[in-house]
């Protein structure tokens, strides 16, 4: 039983492992722009480098390569500052090593290192030292979280949407379905088990029955109605608002999964909300200038509120129509920000499908939240302590949250009872 217990504790150790290293991808892409740079200025202070002029300058490629994966992580993450200043840095390496590049290009022996160019070493050597820094300290924080499912979808909101399996067709909506993961990693997960099972037995031993049978046999059922009625909750919806992906409420879905319910999050890539009307509009950069805009100018998001509302309530109708292919007739929603008077217009019109609505910071004030803004705070705290906020990187809000949306959620459904 040993053996088996070590290799459980193994395999959680590595799952632990794995699930920081994709969770905390962009951060170690981060941190590889700046090892790629970081031999480029130091080359000038390298005693073999500096005095052997006869060999071909190869640092000169490495700019360039950092400049290709910052413009990556731009199309993948999107607009934020840590990549904004990983792409400045790496713009200002390469322009500084312009004319070393063409002579690796020339096959020409590379020249000597002048003042200027060692004094701009050195600058660019204190940048990057200083960025890592600043990459260690704003550290997204990280949630353990189980993915049961996820599917891809191709179409529109007015041909409907249908799963793109295998095909090549552009991926215009996701699904990912969250699941409870205990968010203790899997490391206490089971002393909590054994220390329950040890406490049931300790109480059922004091009542033998007389046929010498343990009572915790009750117990047992007791536990198995309990996952029953567990896997029998209803599932939630959760859209994000115009400020955020998805992705920067995995905490508050990843709690409220722990909480037994399954946790439906789209996104949607065909659908674009055009509110500046220019240049700010291009998706890359489009939240993160909505996220100033929330910061700065609050009060021009009324003269747009229909525009918005209309957006988000057009996400749902698409929501409930693949949920309903999926089989899932019955749903909570999870809304936020500018989805809120939405979520319940859907409601409304279909009481039979949604059970309950869940408006975070409107049913529970907490304090601090930003609507719309999920979990940015933990997700992305550069971005967050830029914009001025408090910083809380501890996934409280998230908790929270999910505590409350749980507590209305079950408080429904038993009046409904």
């Amino acid at each position: 039983m040993m053996i088996f217990s070590t290799s459980r504790q193994l395999i959680a150790r590595k799952a632990f492992l794995w699930y920081i290293f994709t969770m905390s991808l962009l951060f170690l892409s981060l941190v590889l722009v700046v090892l790629i740079n970081l031999p480029v200025p130091m080359r000038a202070f390298v005693h073999s480098h500096i005095h052997n002029a006869k060999k071909t300058d190869y640092f000169t490629v490495l700019p360039l390569i950092s400049f290709i994966i910052c413009i990556l992580l731009f199309f993948v993450y999107g607009f934020t500052w840590s990549i904004l200043f990983a792409t400045v840095i790496t713009f200002f390496i390469g322009i500084s090593n312009v004319e070393r590049f063409y002579r690796f290009c020339s096959h020409l022996n590379r020249a000597p290192f002048s003042v200027g160019f060692i004094a701009v070493s050195i600058i660019q050597t204190i940048l990057l030292l200083g960025f890592f820094v600043v990459l260690c300290v704003f550290c997204p924080s990280f949630v353990n979280t189980k993915v049961s499912k996820t599917v891809a979808f191709s179409g529109s909101n007015v041909l409907g949407y249908e799963p793109k399996g295998m095909s090549l067709s552009t991926t215009d909506a996701k699904l990912t379905i969250y699941e409870g993961a205990h968010n203790d990693f899997g490391f206490s997960k089971n002393k909590d088990k054994n220390k329950k099972k040890i406490t049931a037995k300790n109480e059922a031993s004091e009542n033998m029955t007389s046929d010498g049978a343990l009572a915790d046999d009750n117990m047992t059922q007791s536990d198995e109605l309990s996952d029953e009625a567990e896997k029998s909750l209803p599932a939630v919806l959760f859209i994000s608002d115009i400020f955020t992906d998805t992705s920067d409420s995995i905490g508050t879905l990843s709690y409220l999964a722990e909480k037994g319910y399954q946790v439906y999050a789209f996104s949607f890539y065909d659908r674009k909300l055009s509110y500046f009307n220019n240049w700010k509009d291009f998706y890359v950069i489009f939240k993160s200038f909505m996220r100033y805009e929330n910061m700065t100018n609050p009060d021009n998001f009324d003269e747009k509120y229909d525009i918005i509302s209309r957006f988000n309530y057009d996400k749902y109708k698409s929501c409930m129509e693949i949920m309903t292919e999926m089989g899932v007739e019955k749903f909570f929603i999870l809304a936020d920000g500018f989805c809120i008077s939405p979520a319940n217009q859907i409601m409304t019109e279909n009481p039979d499908k949604v059970l309950e609505v869940y408006n975070i910071n409107h049913d529970n004030k907490i304090e601090g939240y930003v609507d719309g803004h999920g979990n940015l705070s933990a997700t992305r705290p550069l971005e967050w302590t830029l914009l001025g906020y408090k910083m809380n990187r501890r996934w409280d809000d998230a908790k929270r949250i999910a505590f409350y949306a749980d507590k209305k959620f079950k408080l429904s459904t038993s009046e409904e009872k």
